[in-house]
């Protein structure tokens, strides 16, 4: 293995090289692609076409993400390029730790390796399957963003000889161009990641789209969902402070993943609590059939928690229980706040109305209670909980719950 730039004379660096396809593509055309992939994929192939036979070609882009530190992309000759995501703490894992891209990632310099020459082949499992598929030469580099950060590009030949000096030189042009490229569309993705992971998708789009500005909105009808994690202080008194969090987390992650698979929107967690919507479109029988989504996520939330349970009592932790309420209204979706601190959120009766419902779950002892307007889109069999006064709420609701 080599850090150098070269496996031939110097005459032959001098031959006449050039990527100008390339470039010219990277400048004009490739900024216009949705995605990586696409990018990798376009780069490969005018690279080929200006006279450089890849047989696999791979970087990395790191990201802000609450479960994935960055995306690899990887193209073989004859197929297209794929991504896979990268777990946080990839680089302890052996994949990394045996990998040639490791001393790019570390230490900021280029490897080097002759797949052709037994003597120059390490023990990396990438090299040594490069080289089982026809590879004669490996060259990674450091992908550097003008923040500092630092990830990998690296290209493999099978051509006899592998790379000429003037061809590495030229790879190293079109990585300095590619590497502007991809900072540009990794902070947007990042942007996208984190307005996805701390406002909602929905949200995080209108966000993108240029709807920032205090009071900007509109009225939407839609299904709300507010529930709660009961007797949240005095288990809260009882646990240290790392086993709440802990135990917050695996609540959510109960609700979360139910009200997500259904096609809700999270909008916001508060405190022990959770407020979603399921936003409904002016047709027809719409909210009947999302009304119908709500409830069934619902009780996969309530069935989550119960199989959570069973793990805790194995660990000799007391039950979690929670209350769910649900509930139909127009609401108005938009930004709200403070000049230079906004929430992208819901507000209006609709929303009071569905968290006053859920504290009067506790009340009532139903872990699943829902009001009138929504109950009338249902084709359940339900049970009447009574008419009730509601804290703030003008006229008494009528509330049911699902009948067992």
């Amino acid at each position: 293995m080599t850090t150098s730039l070269s496996r031939h004379n110097d005459a032959e660096a001098l031959a006449a090289v050039s990527f100008e396809s390339a470039y010219d593509w990277l400048l004009d055309e490739a900024w216009r692609l949705p995605d990586l992939t696409s990018i990798l994929d376009g780069l490969c192939q005018r690279i080929e076409a200006d006279g450089l036979p890849l047989l696999r070609t791979s970087m990395t882009v790191g990201t802000l993400h609450p479960q994935i530190s960055g995306y690899y992309v990887v193209k073989w000759r004859g197929k297209d390029a794929t991504e896979q995501n990268g777990p946080h703490g990839m680089q302890d894992m052996s994949m990394f730790q045996q990998s040639p891209q490791r001393a790019v990632y570390e230490e900021g310099v280029s490897v080097r390796i002759a797949l052709d020459d037994p003597n120059d082949m390490p023990a990396y499992p990438i090299a040594q399957e490069i080289a089982e598929a026809g590879g004669t030469d490996y060259l990674a580099m450091p992908l550097e963003f003008s923040g500092g950060e630092r990830t990998a590009i690296s290209f493999a030949t099978d051509r006899p000889g592998g790379f000429s000096s003037a061809e590495t030189l030229e790879l190293y042009r079109v990585v300095s161009i590619t590497s502007r490229l991809l900072e540009v569309k990794a902070l947007r993705r990042t942007t996208a990641n984190l307005l996805d992971t701390y406002i909602g998708h929905i949200a995080g789009q209108r966000v993108l789209d240029g709807e920032v500005q205090r009071g900007h909105g509109q009225t939407i009808p839609a299904v709300l969902w507010y529930c709660d994690l009961r007797q949240s202080t005095a288990l809260s008194d009882s646990t240290a402070r790392d086993e709440m969090i802990e135990t917050l987390n695996d609540f959510f992650q109960c609700l979360a993943d139910a009200v997500e698979e259904a096609g809700g929107e999270i909008l916001k967690f508060i405190g022990d609590a959770m407020l979603a919507i399921f936003p409904l479109s002016h047709q027809a029988n719409v909210a009947s059939a999302e009304c119908e989504v709500a409830l069934a996520a619902a009780e996969q939330a309530i069935a989550n928690v119960a199989e959570l349970n069973i793990k805790r009592a194995d660990d000799g932790k007391p039950p979690l229980s929670q209350g769910i309420a649900l509930h139909v209204g127009d609401v108005m979706f938009g930004n709200i706040g403070a000049e230079k601190r906004l929430d992208f959120t819901v507000i209006g009766p609709a929303v009071n109305t569905v968290a006053r419902l859920e504290k009067l779950s506790s009340d009532l002892d139903k872990s699943l209670v829902f009001s009138s307007a929504f109950a009338r889109h249902t084709q359940r069999e339900i049970e009447d909980l009574g008419t009730h006064n509601l804290r703030g709420i003008e006229e008494p609701v009528k509330v049911y719950t699902l009948r067992r």
